[in-house]
């Protein structure tokens, strides 16, 4: 089975996000069909502009949340996988705080293969 773990920046809730006017939000592939829904449903909302949801890969996800905070960096990032020491290196290098990387499982993957014989 795979978890599939979203990050979210602190950052979402400063007011430089808010002078984007939506919510970035970017990573695994696998994740972006559900990212997608819940983006849509949120900007059904009154007064809420629905959040850009984009791909790149779980990588692409945490690495982008690492980069920093504010309006020019993505707001969520999507992984399928734990974060590395690495890339928990990487976000403290860009003064990205460790308490403000929340890592949250959504739901969990599980795949079966059915292999059919003939008798």
């Amino acid at each position: 089975m795979k978890k599939l773990i979203t990050f979210v920046s602190l950052a979402l809730f400063t007011l430089e996000a808010n002078a984007r006017n939506n919510v970035s939000i970017a990573g695994s592939s696998t994740v972006l069909p559900f990212a997608t829904i819940v983006a849509e449903q949120a900007g059904k909302k009154p007064g809420k502009t629905t959040p850009v949801v984009e791909s790149g890969g779980s990588s692409y996800g945490k690495k982008g949340v690492c980069e920093g905070t504010g309006f020019q960096y993505i707001d969520i990032g999507n992984a399928s996988s734990r974060m590395k020491l690495k890339e928990l290196e990487y976000c403290k290098k860009n003064k990205v705080k460790l308490t403000e990387i929340l890592g949250i499982v959504v739901f969990v993957i599980g795949v079966t293969i059915l292999l059919l014989s003939r008798v």
